[in-house]
Protein backbone atom coordinates (compact mmCIF):
# COMPACT_ATOMS: atom_id res chain seq x y z
CA UNK A 1 0.00 0.00 0.00
CA UNK A 2 1.51 3.31 -1.10
CA UNK A 3 0.24 6.59 0.18
CA UNK A 4 0.84 9.94 -1.46
CA UNK A 5 1.41 12.98 0.75
CA UNK A 6 -1.74 14.99 1.36
CA UNK A 7 -1.91 18.75 1.32
CA UNK A 8 -4.18 19.60 4.23
CA UNK A 9 -4.42 22.35 6.77
CA UNK A 10 -2.81 22.08 10.19
CA UNK A 11 -6.18 21.70 11.97
CA UNK A 12 -7.11 18.75 9.74
CA UNK A 13 -3.63 17.28 10.17
CA UNK A 14 -4.00 17.52 13.95
CA UNK A 15 -7.34 15.66 13.79
CA UNK A 16 -5.78 12.93 11.63
CA UNK A 17 -2.74 12.71 13.91
CA UNK A 18 -5.02 12.35 16.96
CA UNK A 19 -6.98 9.57 15.25
CA UNK A 20 -3.81 7.75 14.25
CA UNK A 21 -2.37 8.02 17.73
CA UNK A 22 -5.56 6.61 19.25
CA UNK A 23 -5.92 3.70 16.76
CA UNK A 24 -4.04 0.70 18.11
CA UNK A 25 -5.56 -2.09 16.01
CA UNK A 26 -2.32 -2.68 14.10
CA UNK A 27 -0.22 -3.17 17.21
CA UNK A 28 1.23 -6.59 17.97
CA UNK A 29 0.14 -8.21 21.25
CA UNK A 30 3.34 -7.03 22.94
CA UNK A 31 2.72 -3.40 21.88
CA UNK A 32 5.26 -3.37 19.02
CA UNK A 33 4.72 -2.12 15.48
CA UNK A 34 2.29 -4.29 13.58
CA UNK A 35 1.66 -2.74 10.18
CA UNK A 36 1.52 0.23 7.87
CA UNK A 37 -0.97 2.12 10.00
CA UNK A 38 1.39 1.79 12.94
CA UNK A 39 4.17 3.41 10.89
CA UNK A 40 1.84 6.36 10.34
CA UNK A 41 1.13 6.46 14.07
CA UNK A 42 4.86 6.52 14.84
CA UNK A 43 5.40 9.40 12.42
CA UNK A 44 2.49 11.33 13.89
CA UNK A 45 3.75 10.72 17.43
CA UNK A 46 7.29 11.84 16.47
CA UNK A 47 5.86 15.02 14.88
CA UNK A 48 3.83 15.81 17.99
CA UNK A 49 6.83 15.13 20.26
CA UNK A 50 9.05 17.36 18.09
CA UNK A 51 6.55 20.21 18.27
CA UNK A 52 6.15 19.79 22.04
CA UNK A 53 9.92 19.69 22.52
CA UNK A 54 10.38 22.83 20.44
CA UNK A 55 7.81 24.65 22.56
CA UNK A 56 9.10 23.33 25.90
CA UNK A 57 10.99 26.11 27.66
CA UNK A 58 12.97 23.45 29.56
CA UNK A 59 14.55 22.37 26.27
CA UNK A 60 15.87 25.84 25.51
CA UNK A 61 19.61 25.55 25.93
CA UNK A 62 20.10 29.23 26.72
CA UNK A 63 18.52 28.41 30.09
CA UNK A 64 20.98 25.53 30.55
CA UNK A 65 23.84 28.02 30.08
CA UNK A 66 25.23 26.89 26.74
CA UNK A 67 25.36 28.72 23.47
CA UNK A 68 23.41 26.07 21.55
CA UNK A 69 23.26 22.53 20.21
CA UNK A 70 24.95 21.95 16.87
CA UNK A 71 24.80 19.03 14.44
CA UNK A 72 28.21 17.50 13.80
CA UNK A 73 29.19 15.91 10.50
CA UNK A 74 28.90 12.16 9.89
CA UNK A 75 31.57 10.41 11.97
CA UNK A 76 32.63 13.62 13.74
CA UNK A 77 33.10 14.04 17.49
CA UNK A 78 31.59 16.96 19.39
CA UNK A 79 35.09 18.29 20.03
CA UNK A 80 35.54 18.57 16.26
CA UNK A 81 32.01 19.89 15.61
CA UNK A 82 32.30 22.63 18.23
CA UNK A 83 35.81 23.55 17.13
CA UNK A 84 34.53 24.14 13.58
CA UNK A 85 32.19 26.76 15.14
CA UNK A 86 35.11 28.31 17.09
CA UNK A 87 33.50 26.99 20.28
CA UNK A 88 34.24 24.24 22.78
CA UNK A 89 32.22 21.16 23.65
CA UNK A 90 30.55 21.50 27.05
CA UNK A 91 30.65 17.87 28.24
CA UNK A 92 28.51 18.44 31.35
CA UNK A 93 25.55 19.26 29.08
CA UNK A 94 25.73 15.83 27.44
CA UNK A 95 24.26 14.39 30.65
CA UNK A 96 20.95 16.13 29.90
CA UNK A 97 20.36 13.98 26.79
CA UNK A 98 18.65 11.03 28.50
CA UNK A 99 15.07 11.36 27.25
CA UNK A 100 13.48 11.39 23.80
CA UNK A 101 11.88 14.78 24.53
CA UNK A 102 15.25 16.38 25.22
CA UNK A 103 16.83 14.84 22.11
CA UNK A 104 13.92 15.99 19.92
CA UNK A 105 14.45 19.52 21.27
CA UNK A 106 18.20 19.34 20.56
CA UNK A 107 17.41 18.22 16.99
CA UNK A 108 15.15 21.22 16.42
CA UNK A 109 17.77 23.59 17.78
CA UNK A 110 20.46 21.96 15.59
CA UNK A 111 18.29 22.50 12.50
CA UNK A 112 17.14 18.94 11.83
CA UNK A 113 14.36 16.67 13.04
CA UNK A 114 13.86 13.18 14.35
CA UNK A 115 11.37 10.94 12.55
CA UNK A 116 11.61 8.57 15.50
CA UNK A 117 13.79 8.04 18.55
CA UNK A 118 15.66 4.98 19.76
CA UNK A 119 17.04 4.37 23.25
CA UNK A 120 20.38 2.59 23.56
CA UNK A 121 20.00 -1.01 24.73
CA UNK A 122 23.74 -1.51 25.37
CA UNK A 123 23.98 -4.08 22.56
CA UNK A 124 25.06 -1.93 19.62
CA UNK A 125 28.51 -0.55 20.43
CA UNK A 126 30.11 2.61 21.75
CA UNK A 127 28.61 4.81 19.03
CA UNK A 128 25.37 4.70 21.01
CA UNK A 129 26.99 5.36 24.40
CA UNK A 130 29.93 7.78 24.04
CA UNK A 131 28.66 8.95 20.62
CA UNK A 132 25.07 9.83 21.47
CA UNK A 133 22.77 11.68 21.11
CA UNK A 134 22.88 11.45 17.34
CA UNK A 135 20.68 11.29 14.25
CA UNK A 136 20.91 9.00 11.21
CA UNK A 137 21.52 11.26 8.22
CA UNK A 138 21.98 8.60 5.54
CA UNK A 139 19.35 6.55 3.76
CA UNK A 140 20.15 3.72 6.18
CA UNK A 141 22.44 3.52 9.20
CA UNK A 142 22.71 -0.21 9.80
CA UNK A 143 19.11 -1.17 10.53
CA UNK A 144 18.10 2.40 11.43
CA UNK A 145 16.49 4.63 8.84
CA UNK A 146 17.00 8.27 7.92
CA UNK A 147 15.91 10.58 10.73
CA UNK A 148 16.24 8.05 13.56
CA UNK A 149 17.54 9.82 16.66
CA UNK A 150 19.51 7.67 19.09
CA UNK A 151 20.11 8.52 22.73
CA UNK A 152 21.33 6.82 25.88
CA UNK A 153 18.88 6.74 28.81
CA UNK A 154 21.89 6.86 31.16
CA UNK A 155 24.01 9.39 29.23
CA UNK A 156 27.67 8.38 29.08
CA UNK A 157 28.67 10.54 26.13
CA UNK A 158 32.00 12.27 25.88
CA UNK A 159 33.00 15.20 23.73
CA UNK A 160 35.54 12.99 21.93
CA UNK A 161 33.15 10.06 21.39
CA UNK A 162 32.36 9.13 17.81
CA UNK A 163 28.81 8.40 16.63
CA UNK A 164 27.69 5.08 15.17
CA UNK A 165 28.15 4.57 11.42
CA UNK A 166 26.06 7.03 9.40
CA UNK A 167 25.00 9.07 12.43
CA UNK A 168 25.72 12.72 13.22
CA UNK A 169 26.02 13.87 16.82
CA UNK A 170 24.06 16.58 18.57
CA UNK A 171 26.73 18.64 20.31
CA UNK A 172 26.45 21.19 23.14
CA UNK A 173 28.84 23.97 22.13
CA UNK A 174 29.68 27.12 24.01
CA UNK A 175 32.46 29.38 25.19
Amino acid sequence: LLAAPLSIGSAAAAVIDDALLADDECMTPDGGPGGALNALQLRAKARVQTEEAANDVGNRTEIAGISRWYLGRIGESCTQACSSQSLICLSHNLTTAGTPEKVLGFAVEAGTKCTMSWANDNQHGSGFTVGAPAVCQQTRCGTDSLGTCAYDMMPRSTCDGLPATGFQRFCPCGT
